[in-house]
């Protein structure tokens, strides 16, 4: 019985590392790189804030001035051994398939999750700037807020992020479609179906609504 709560999320994989898309599709996991090798510049930076101290001497106050710094988290140990995943909780955004699916030649892999399920898996934020976070907040918990937070130019992305120290998230199960690429090649194609039709995964081909300029599945 599916879960009513699940959504849906997409892995959008290129066709340049075939064994990755293979390995989602049989093993049914999804491999979870280190945080440095994400391609965003300002991942994992966040701005330390340390709070103004009020100095009182007799009838006179003297503030500290508030400092800020830019703060990676590879000082703790926590961060090195952290884990992410990225998913997206959409398949019809053309720049997606265009960054991250080899220009339409490659696939996304949707997968059904409850995020209510998992503690690992988290949406998200998107914010103007990099993120601030008090100076006396220190090791996981700081960590976990830079990487679910990234500046407002990756919107489009409408990114969820799993988050672990294990190398592979299980989906065992929870793979609930196969889609196509507009341009992946018919061999590359032909192989993906007959991995994906003996364990019950659909597969399904996109192509463009020119009304919406969205890419669209063809069932």
């Amino acid at each position: 019985m599916s879960d009513p709560f699940a959504l849906s999320f997409y892995k959008f994989r290129g066709l340049d590392n075939l064994p990755f898309l293979f390995d989602i599709l049989i093993n049914q996991r999804l491999f979870c790189s280190h945080y440095r090798e994400l391609n965003d510049p300002f991942e994992g930076q966040y701005k330390v804030i340390r709070p103004s101290l009020s100095l009182d001497f007799g009838k006179k106050k003297y503030a500290a001035a508030e400092s800020e710094e830019d703060f990676k988290p590879e000082l703790h140990a926590a961060s090195d051994e952290l884990r992410v995943c990225s998913l997206s909780s959409v398949s019809y955004d053309v720049r997606m398939w265009s960054l991250y699916a080899g220009g339409h030649t490659g696939v996304a892999v949707e997968v059904s999750l409850n995020p209510a399920d998992t503690n690992e898996l988290q949406k998200v934020n998107y914010l103007s700037a990099i993120p601030s976070v008090l100076a006396p907040i220190l090791g996981d918990a700081k960590c976990e807020h830079a990487l679910t937070t990234k500046t407002d130019h990756w919107e489009y992305e409408s990114e969820w992020r799993i988050l672990t120290k294990s190398p592979y998230f299980n989906v065992s199960g929870k793979i609930t479609r196969l889609i196509l690429g507009l341009r992946t090649p018919t061999d590359i194609a032909t192989a993906l179906e007959r991995v994906c039709t003996p364990v019950g995964i659909p597969v399904s081909r996109t192509t463009l609504c020119r009304e919406t300029t969205r890419v669209i599945r063809v069932d």
